[in-house]
């Protein structure tokens, strides 16, 4: 009989062990973002997985990073409207888990290799936007308007007369004459 309750006792105080794991792990902070070993700070916001939209735009898996000089944003944006859209660029503010900016980014959409393409309805493009800024504090993202609305790409004529400049060396570099006192 004393064996019986021996083990009733022990399989309560297992029992209530149990618990007090489950409850004290879901009260835990899992907003906490991960240092990996190299010092990178990787956000594991449950914000950050939600699906966030702007002006016919889904944007999911996004992904926020940030080493020693540069803080890093990326995900998939995903046409959702039923026509063809120019590339364009977007605008991302990022907040703490006190609704504050951290900080601002600025993204181009658009198919890979091509900054003036379209992106068909349904394709899904991979974006990144950083920043020298190190900000390990993102909570949460905002796809806002752009600053810049245009996405501006040098004629291949401009940037071969610029190079050629550079190369003849008809920048000025001659020293000017010291007065002799």
């Amino acid at each position: 009989m004393k064996q019986k309750k021996k083990i009733i006792i022990f399989a309560i105080i297992i029992i209530i062990v149990i618990v007090a794991v489950i409850i004290f792990a879901k009260g835990r902070n899992n907003n906490e973002p991960e240092v990996l070993e190299d010092g990178t700070v990787v956000s594991k916001s449950p914000k950050l997985k939600e699906t966030k939209k702007y002006e016919g735009f889904e944007i999911t898996n996004l992904n926020v990073s940030a080493n020693e000089s540069l803080t890093t944003i990326s995900g998939d944006v995903k046409n959702v409207k039923d026509t063809e859209v120019n590339s364009q660029y977007i605008g991302i503010k990022a907040y703490d888990d006190k609704g504050e900016v951290v900080a601002t980014f600025e993204a181009i959409i658009a198919p890979p290799g091509d900054l003036k393409g379209k992106i068909a309805p349904g394709d899904v493009i991979t974006f990144n936007a950083s920043t020298t800024e190190r900000v390990t504090n993102i909570y949460d993202l905002e796809f806002v308007a752009p600053t810049q609305t245009e996405v501006v790409v040098p004629d291949e004529d401009e940037n071969a007369t610029e190079n050629k400049d550079n190369k003849t060396g008809d920048n000025n570099t001659e020293k000017p004459e010291e007065n002799n006192k």
